[in-house]
């Protein structure tokens, strides 16, 4: 089994990750912002929704085709929300490996130069008691 690394320390609950121009782009649920992190852990709030914004950020990505994050060999990545890992299955629905992280993981991307950089976005519950106004969440990364 692969396990993550942790990149950036310091989101709260991210969501809705999605690679585009070099970096890591996500929305932050209860914080009410847009994020940047580019490979070397910079991370940088891009955008303060909190004036527009007055329910949770977040949104589901997909490909061009309507599939979930899909690896170069066709692989299907998937957050399990309930466990510290991230899934995989090939077209069919065999199970095909999985991505250890620290902990609970609720959105993934693929990205970076090759395509084979899987961002986990991360953070210990998605109870807004624990993670509103504290910097609990993790973005790591794994190569795939």
């Amino acid at each position: 089994m692969t396990t993550a690394t942790v990149l950036v320390d310091g989101p709260g609950f991210g969501e809705g990750p999605r690679w585009r121009d070099g970096q890591l782009w996500f929305s932050d649920f209860y914080r009410h912002a847009v994020f940047t992190v580019d490979e070397d852990g910079t991370l940088v709030e891009h955008a303060d929704l909190s004036d527009v914004a007055d329910f949770r950020a977040n949104d589901l990505i997909t490909d061009d085709t309507g599939r979930a994050w899909v690896d170069p060999e066709g692989g299907i990545w998937v957050a399990t929300a309930l466990h510290p890992k991230v899934i995989r299955y090939a077209e069919g629905g065999e199970f095909t490996g999985e991505v250890e992280t620290s902990q609970i993981t609720y959105a993934v991307a693929l990205g970076g130069a090759d395509g084979r950089t899987l961002f986990a976005i991360t953070a210990p519950s998605s109870d807004p008691g624990v993670v509103v106004g504290n910097t609990l969440g993790k973005v790591e990364i794994a190569t795939v």
